[in-house]
């Protein structure tokens, strides 16, 4: 039997899946005191508009929780959408005075016919699209509240903790229950 993951492949032909989970995982789960090391290992793939991203945080974290792959769509298709209209808008400036420059009607319409038409594919809208398409239903929120990176994707659909660690203190908890419904039992 062959494996449906090809090691090797691309999604879209930009990324690999291994690339995008991680890209994910570490912006899913990234803490402002980590903000440089996240620019320094992808700001080169995300592009000008790298710091962009922490504002479409939010967003990533409501499609990682989506309770339907709807909701997920939708809260994906926002943040390749805006990513979209910042890279185009910073592509359409020439200097910085005209990024900071109040938007006029002309700017506006032109922006709004660029943004028309869908834009290249880029390397976070492939990791995006594997989110939506391909892991989805594995993209899990752990349910140890105290979990330092609580955005995971699991192995298994039916996974609720992000590692045995953070699982540690419910397989305890269901022993001892499991211990004091069951002791009157014993011989």
């Amino acid at each position: 039997m062959g494996s449906s993951r090809k090691v090797g492949s691309k999604i879209l032909g930009l990324i690999t899946q291994e690339e995008a989970e991680r890209l994910l995982f570490d912006w899913a789960n990234l803490k402002r005191e980590d903000t440089e090391r996240f620019l320094k290992r992808w700001g080169g793939l995300l592009g000008d508009v790298s710091a962009s991203v922490f504002s479409y945080q939010e967003e990533l974290r409501h499609a990682w929780d989506a309770p339907n792959s709807r909701d997920r769509s939708w809260y994906l298709f926002m943040i390749r959408h805006s990513y979209a209209f910042e890279m185009r808008r910073q592509a359409m400036a020439h200097t910085d005075a005209e990024l900071t420059a109040p938007m006029t009607p002309e700017k506006i319409l032109a922006l709004k016919q660029m943004m028309a038409a869908p834009p290249e594919i880029s390397p976070l809208e492939a990791a995006l699209y594997y989110l939506q398409e391909g892991i989805g239903d594995r993209a899990k929120h752990c349910a140890n509240v105290g979990c330092r990176d609580p955005y995971f994707i699991a192995e298994k659909r039916w996974q609720k903790y992000c590692s045995p660690r953070c699982a540690a203190p419910s397989n305890v908890e269901a022993k001892r229950r499991w211990w004091h419904e069951n002791k009157e039992k014993r011989p």
